[in-house]
């Protein structure tokens, strides 16, 4: 089993379904605002400057298909996207701030700029977690293509437990997941690992009480259904092999 903090509650959550429960924008709010804590802390960084400088990293090609697709997403039209068109409309000419083009971006950019900003800094431990989004951000997109998580569970991979970061088993273990052959078996499975990314990135990244709380009942929720179901996947071989408790 892992462990969810909820307030001052311990949840203990099956991870078999957990991956229903992603939405990395939302539980990596906190993580902008380690950004933006970060940047307050550097005397003379600006957040316009730091978007400016982030975009002129980049190769003209790549540049131009990023903008291009926001600005498409701010005018009329089928790609019109009614949550962040008025944003990106207000600060396309004139620049954006960082916390702004954070609400607009898509998961891939912000990685990529965080990693831009942890290089910026010189800052290990948040080069470090760009890898950890990088493995969260795997596992949104598989939990939004049907049962790809699921089928994930079939499909072995040795180097997953070894690419996994030393604070991530190091958490596990605190969380009462002891490192036994159980384990090690269970996390050379490549979407378990990423389950568990998942789970230490949530714990990392998102500060807000309310949140945790309506997650961690969202999960029992989930946990609770699926064990008075059981009886309808015993024959579903991907769901069976990782049912065992942690």
């Amino acid at each position: 089993m892992v462990r969810l903090r909820a307030g001052k509650d311990d949840l203990t959550i099956g991870i078999s379904f957990i991956y229903q429960m992603l939405d990395a924008k939302e539980k990596l709010r906190g993580a902008l605002n380690l950004i933006q804590k970060k940047r307050a802390e550097l005397e003379g960084e600006d957040g316009y400057a730091i978007i400016e400088d982030y975009l002129a990293s980049m190769g003209h090609e790549r540049r131009s298909r990023l903008l291009g697709g926001m600005r498409r997403r701010a005018e009329e039209g089928d790609l019109h996207d009614i949550f962040t068109a008025d944003l990106i409309a207000r600060y396309r000419d004139a620049g954006y701030p960082l916390w702004v083009f954070l609400e607009v971006v898509e998961f891939g950019t912000f990685n990529d700029l965080w990693l831009f900003c942890a290089r910026r800094w010189a800052d290990e431990a948040m080069e470090r977690e760009h890898y950890v989004l990088k493995s969260v951000k795997a596992m949104r997109n598989a939990s939004m293509h049907n049962n790809c998580v699921v089928n994930g569970f079939l499909l072995p991979c040795e180097g997953a437990q070894a690419e996994l970061p030393r604070f991530v088993l190091d958490s596990l273990t605190e969380g009462g997941l002891k490192n036994t052959r159980n384990r090690r078996t269970k996390l050379r499975c490549l979407r378990i690992a990423q389950i568990a990314t998942t789970l230490w990135a949530h714990d990392r990244f998102c500060e807000l009480g309310g949140t945790r709380e309506r997650n961690a009942t969202k999960l029992q929720a989930l946990r609770e259904r699926f064990e008075s179901t059981r009886h309808l996947y015993a024959r579903n071989n991907a769901l069976e092999r990782q049912q065992g408790r942690y």
